[in-house]
């Protein structure tokens, strides 16, 4: 059994942690492939290079969230997607409905190869690294790095302790988060949307709700005492202290004091970031 206490001294201490994910391993390779990915996803892929893996977004016609995926460029023509999903065949399939006369192969290697996620706040030693993703526990400031091959003097942590550490950094994931009830910029996955680039699919649905939709639906934290948080279930409905309403997607499997124990979709949050509500306790539970 893990100790989440003392996995987080030692992610305070300058230490790294690292999980072996269950996540989907995914190549596409063909002198089509990146043309294909750029159109096809969110974020700018003209900056994808060996040495810069980067993240993308994946959304449907209505621009409902696929997938969300780290992209390394191998070679030229051989790009590795590691998905946010457990299985592999989900963003395949969605691949092929658009996969016409384009020269590429898809192919899973989830069997082959293992993603792992290497938790750290000593981000100088991973400055090429493939970053997921950034986030604040309490003062800490830590990055999440996918790796095929951990780092040697990094702590093994299971998967509750990992979930525990990703919904305290606001991160989401498939099936909670990620799934097509929810546009990228419902999710905090807004910084992967690139404004400078053609179209996508979903991509017009994208822009005209970040700018004339009403009814803003937004991914934050939530802090509750112990005795709340032993009573939380995904689905539940819960009221902040300052009247907002939402529905929790994520709990964390340890409870941590003064981290956000819950991620929650918080409804009709036009004029609020997702930041302003990270450290805000829900003060009743519906």
């Amino acid at each position: 059994m893990s100790d989440i206490n003392s996995e987080l001294n030692h992610l305070q201490s300058g230490h790294p942690l690292f999980y072996k994910s269950a996540q989907a391993v995914i190549s596409i390779q063909g002198p089509d492939a990146r043309d294909f990915l750029q159109r096809m996803s969110t974020n700018d892929l003209a900056k994808l290079t060996k040495d810069h893996p980067l993240a993308t977004s994946f959304t449907n016609n209505k621009g409902g969230m696929i997938d969300h995926c780290l992209i390394f460029a191998d070679e030229p023509a051989n790009f590795v997607l590691v998905s946010s999903h457990c299985h592999a065949q989900t963003l395949i399939d969605w691949i092929e409905q658009y996969h016409f006369v384009e020269d590429f192969v898809v192919a899973d290697l989830s069997q082959q190869s293992t993603a792992y996620f290497v938790v750290t706040t000593n981000t100088q030693n991973y400055a090429k690294a493939a970053q997921y993703w950034q986030g604040i526990l309490g003062d800490l400031a830590v990055k999440f790095y996918i790796s095929f091959n951990p780092p040697e003097n990094a702590l093994p942590i299971d998967k509750n302790s990992f979930e525990t550490f990703r919904v305290a950094a606001l991160m989401p994931a498939s099936p909670q988060e990620i799934n097509a009830s929810y546009m990228p910029q419902n999710i905090n996955l807004q910084a992967f949307i690139a404004e400078n680039k053609g179209c996508y699919v979903g991509q017009e649905v994208i822009a005209k709700a970040r700018i004339y939709q009403k009814r803003v639906k937004t991914l934050c934290g939530a802090s509750f005492c112990l005795e709340d948080y032993a009573r939380l279930s995904p689905h539940l409905k819960v009221m902040s202290t300052d009247h907002q309403s939402g529905t929790i997607t994520s709990i964390a499997p340890h409870f941590l004091a003064d981290l956000a124990n819950a991620l929650v979709i918080m409804e009709n949050a036009k004029e609020i970031q997702a930041s302003c509500l990270t450290r805000a306790k829900l003060a009743t539970i519906r």
